[in-house]
């Protein structure tokens, strides 16, 4: 995988393509390389160290498989989950 992130000071960038099957993780965040190398000294494991980049960050690459985003789950009305659940129906009927 090629090396496109560049990054000074304190941080994380995870970062992966839509039609690739990896992604890349390059941090310097001591608590994260920590857990992450856990992960990559399992044989088992989809995650994999590579060497560290030319600024001392830790890079690590995964299946993308691994990496799942979530917002925080929101809060609704019985009318609003009842306008949803027409809406829904409607489309699925239209089909």
């Amino acid at each position: 995988m090629e090396r496109t992130v560049k990054q000074k000071g304190k941080g994380t960038k995870i970062e992966w393509t839509f039609s690739g099957k990896t992604g890349m993780v390059v941090t310097n965040e001591h608590w994260l390389i920590r857990r992450l190398d856990k992960y990559s000294d399992d044989p088992e494991s989809d995650w994999a160290r590579h060497d560290d980049d030319e600024n001392g960050n830790a890079v690590y690459t995964f299946k993308k498989g691994m990496v799942s985003l979530r917002c925080k789950s929101r809060t609704m009305t019985d009318e609003q989950k009842k306008a949803i659940s027409e809406r829904l129906k409607a489309a699925r009927e239209s089909k």
